[in-house]
């Protein structure tokens, strides 16, 4: 079998190594070869393995990924996609049984029809109040949906999920003709990246441009300089709770040059999943 992964970010290696894992997990049950070239997966993506990640995470993860029989092809981007076969812009063929698709986000195509102000990608321009730049101010926007002009950020989670919070004041404070609260995106990231095997890589990334500068406090509050706080805590973004700690670790110890990994991390990193997600569904019960 030969599985094929297109889209080199974040998501497209956690899960080209989620399906090797599963492959070789699946293979010793049942006492399949152990031959890893039996079970091929193969991670493609137009540029560089990782983008917008510091450089020697990106070889971490290049050479973690070999190590686990996952190929990497970089440099070549996916054109066009046949039955069983990818065409690539070098004219090479990748044959595939099974393929998955994990690249960028893509604006859906019916936002160009509602007359609405759009970024030069075509996503929902918005302000630092999370309303239509130039659009009617009664129309609000968040998440992957939209991009904010004077701050734009990476279709991730760890920005979008701290949109929630101000929306909410925002719309209810429109409703009551009351003043509205920018809101202030964080200039970094923190990527907790896993490999499979329960084992993880900590990468921290940073944004260039668009915010005020900002001090962290534990406890997971962040607050701009003559800004307002962000929003409540958070167990699954960037530097919120358990988080903070890792990521004060790694600008203690000169983040862009260590290598945080293991299988601690990954215990770490599925505590902070699996409680987001219990107080999500939380979340959506309380409000039915």
């Amino acid at each position: 079998m030969r599985v094929c992964v297109v889209g080199g970010g974040a998501g497209g290696v956690e899960l080209a190594a989620a399906v090797r894992y599963r492959l070789e997990e699946e293979r010793r049950r049942s006492g399949w070869s152990t031959d890893r070239a039996s079970a091929a997966v193969s991670l493609l993506c137009r540029g560089d393995l990782l983008p917008g990640h510091p450089p020697h995470v990106r070889r971490l993860v290049r050479q973690l990924l070999a190590q686990r029989g996952v190929e990497v092809r970089s440099g070549d981007a996916v054109t066009g996609v046949r039955p069983r076969e990818l065409l690539l812009h070098s004219g090479e063929r990748v044959p595939y049984d099974e393929c998955l698709w994990c690249t960028e986000a893509s604006p859906a195509p019916w936002l160009s029809q509602t007359g609405l102000p759009t970024d030069p990608l075509g996503f929902l321009s918005i302000n630092d109040k999370l309303q239509s730049d130039g659009g009617p101010p009664e129309v609000f926007a968040s998440g992957d949906v939209a991009t904010c002009s004077s701050s734009p950020r990476p279709k991730a989670g760890v920005f979008a999920v701290r949109q929630g919070p101000p929306l909410t004041h925002n719309l209810r404070a429109f409703l009551d003709e009351e003043p509205l609260r920018p809101f202030v995106p964080q200039t970094t990231a923190l990527a907790l990246i896993s490999l499979g095997d329960r084992f993880c890589v900590a990468s921290r990334t940073g944004v260039s441009g668009g915010s005020r500068p900002t001090r962290r406090r534990p406890g997971g509050r962040e607050r701009a300089r003559g800004g307002h706080s962000a929003g409540r805590r958070s167990d699954a973004v960037e530097e919120e709770g358990d988080e903070w700690l890792l990521g004060w670790i790694l600008n203690g110890l000169g983040g862009l040059f260590i290598n945080v990994t293991g299988p601690l991390l990954w215990r770490w990193k599925d505590t902070i999943d699996r409680a987001f997600m219990r107080r999500y569904g939380e979340d959506l019960q309380a409000s039915t």
